[in-house]
């Protein structure tokens, strides 16, 4: 190795690292600034409020015989077909928040009223998909007369169109959608956006299917899997030839019972003599909720059909609800320390073509020995470009090396790198931009032997 050449090498590139313009870290640059949005009322239904001593209770079918006669009397007669009521939690004051169940009332003239329970507690105001909601500003009903009636007014105060402030709520703008309160028995409209789920906790159920259980009077040949009887199954399938498979449920802890929180899902399936079961290794769905929903419980209800089969029904109790606002950022592209460059050089001696190719590591290797570095990470480019040029990871313009010295720097070695620790010099509440644009993220060349890497960043105010 000829150490003079490397120590001429070594004096040009430390001069470039540590003097002048390359030693001044570039600013970040604001690429786009926040988008706040706007902070408005939603107004939902306008709810009847019975008389809080109202009986009101419903049976398991979910209708309601005895619900305020007399409410329900005047409500008629003031030409309304149909109303929500609800039954206050103690006496309602006229400006004060209400809470209560919640009943939907059909109103038929010459009929019966049809009240039937709210049991998913769903809402009647709906969220546009351009709004979000609020920290501690949850759904309420608000206490306001209309005409003779004591009534509910539901509401909720969302963000639209942007984000909200890391600092906390902006005002409110005073505006509201629709632009007046609905009255009793009017839908409110949000000028046909789409909107996300109602707030509510639907449950659904999936299909039936037949349960396996631990069974000593089982015969042994339908005890196809983990000690459990099949036997059911089995005679669904003989007494159906055309069924090539059924879906089983069961499992090895269930003792009995109607319900039940943990069921493995079996695969009944034919050979060529009787009958064969595999356990599923990754559950199927068996209960689907509506989309934009999460699982707030699950279990499995136990029950005989008609034929006296035991059957296991799914259910899901899911909760509903528009999104949290997100927190308003800034965008702006932000700037690494300097990082060493290796580029193509066919005169290269051929100790320093440390990879394939004819990318020349002979600088890298006489800063490594003027400094006294054992290791370091070098970005490596197919081409010398000019300063200021500036290269996207989508293409194929930028490797990643690891540079080796022996004990003595007698010798190098390298290794190709698919990552590369970037040390990204961004402020703590900023995030690397998800989603980024093309052109978003590279190598900015800063000389002919260093670059830095950039990057688009999501920073809040």
């Amino acid at each position: 190795m000829k150490s003079g050449t490397l120590s001429a090498v070594a004096c040009a590139l430390s001069a470039a690292l540590i003097g002048g313009a390359a030693g001044a870290q570039p600013s970040p640059i604001l690429i786009q600034p926040a988008i706040y949005g706007e902070v408005i009322t939603l107004y939902g239904e306008t709810l009847a409020l019975t008389d809080p001593s109202a009986p009101c209770t419903a049976d398991e079918a979910g209708l309601v015989q005895d619900c305020d006669g007399s409410l329900l009397e005047s409500l008629q007669a003031a030409g309304l077909t149909q109303v929500t009521l609800m039954k206050p939690e103690g006496k309602p004051m006229a400006g004060y928040h209400v809470t209560g169940d919640v009943f939907d009332v059909r109103l038929e003239p010459g009929s019966e009223p049809e009240i039937r329970v709210r049991r998913d507690n769903r809402a009647g105001l709906l969220v546009p998909r351009n709004c979000f909601t609020l920290p501690n500003e949850p759904r309420k009903y608000s206490v306001d007369t209309e005409g003779t009636f004591t009534v509910a007014r539901e509401y909720q105060t969302v963000i639209c169109d942007g984000g909200m402030s890391a600092r906390g709520i902006p005002g409110h703008s005073g505006r509201s959608l629709p632009a007046t309160m609905p009255r009793l028995g009017e839908t409110p409209h949000y000028g046909g956006q789409p909107a996300w789920p109602a707030e509510s906790l639907p449950e659904v159920s999936g299909d039936s299917y037949f349960l396996a259980a631990a069974d000593a009077a089982c015969p042994k040949e339908h005890q196809l899997k983990d000690g459990l009887c099949f036997s059911r199954a089995v005679a669904f399938m003989d007494a159906n030839p055309n069924v090539k498979e059924v879906l089983v449920l069961g499992h090895k802890r269930y003792a009995g019972g109607a319900s039940a929180n943990d069921m493995d899902q079996f695969r009944l399936k034919r050979k060529k003599k009787g009958y064969d079961v595999d356990k599923r290794m990754f559950d199927r769905e068996l209960s689907e909720l509506p989309p934009d929903c999460g699982t707030l419980s699950s279990g499995f209800r136990i029950a005989a059909n008609a034929d006296g089969d035991r059957m296991v029904t799914p259910w899901t109790i899911g909760i509903c609800s528009p999104p949290l606002a997100p927190i308003a950022t800034s965008i702006y592209e932000l700037y690494s320390d300097e990082n060493l460059t290796v580029t193509p050089y066919q005169g290269c001696p051929q100790e320093f073509r440390l990879l394939s190719g004819y990318s020349c590591f002979s600088q890298v290797a006489g800063y490594m020995q003027q400094n006294g570095i054992r290791k370091i990470q070098v970005i490596v480019l197919d081409n010398n470009y000019a300063p200021g040029s500036r290269l996207d990871f989508r293409g194929r313009e930028v490797d990643f090396a690891h540079v080796f010295a022996a004990p003595d720097f007698s010798g190098f070695s390298g290794d190709r790198l698919t990552m590369f620790q970037k040390n990204m010099q961004a402020p703590g509440q900023c995030e690397e931009l998800r989603d980024a644009p093309a052109g978003s993220e590279g190598v900015l060349i800063e000389s002919s032997q260093t670059a830095r890497f950039f990057g688009w960043y999501a920073c809040p105010d």
